[in-house]
């Protein structure tokens, strides 16, 4: 009788070992589930906490700012540096050469009417409207004033 009893002894050792792995794969799973569902959590809350992002927004912008800030700073230090070396220079051929700047600005301005005849046209016809709107009212003005007789009795 030991011969059936011994394989029934070691086909539920089989079983129990084989549901020891089972519980111990589950017990696994639940803690994987368990810190996934943690991590999970944690993102939940970070997004939920809108004061937290308020101020993470608020300190990327005020870097944002500042590196902009530095940038027009060191381009308004460039400008001004080139505007200063220009004038410079320009007083320089003033003094050496008065003609030069004017031959250069003459140039420019040919230039300017040459690629760009209508707007010089038009901006001419508007100077010389403008000029006759003024010598009339001034010669109306004049005449009133002439016309007036004194008041001086």
């Amino acid at each position: 009788m030991t011969g059936p009893s011994s394989g029934d002894a070691t086909s539920s050792g089989d079983a129990t070992s084989s549901g020891d792995a089972k519980v111990a794969a589950l017990r696994q799973d639940i803690a994987q589930t368990r810190a996934e569902l943690g991590e999970t959590v944690e993102a939940l809350a970070a997004k939920a906490d809108v004061k937290a992002r308020a101020h993470e927004m608020a300190d990327d912008a005020k870097v944002r700012a500042r590196v902009v800030a530095a940038e027009a700073k060191l381009k308004a230090r460039e400008t001004a540096h080139r505007a200063a070396e220009a004038g410079r220079e320009l007083a320089h051929e003033l003094r050496t050469e008065p003609a030069v700047p004017v031959r250069r600005a003459a140039t420019r301005v040919r230039t300017a009417v040459r690629d760009h005849p209508k707007q010089w046209a038009i901006t001419g016809a508007t100077l010389v409207a403008f000029a006759l709107l003024v010598l009339r009212r001034r010669r109306i003005e004049r005449a009133k004033r002439l016309s007036t007789p004194w008041v001086d009795q």
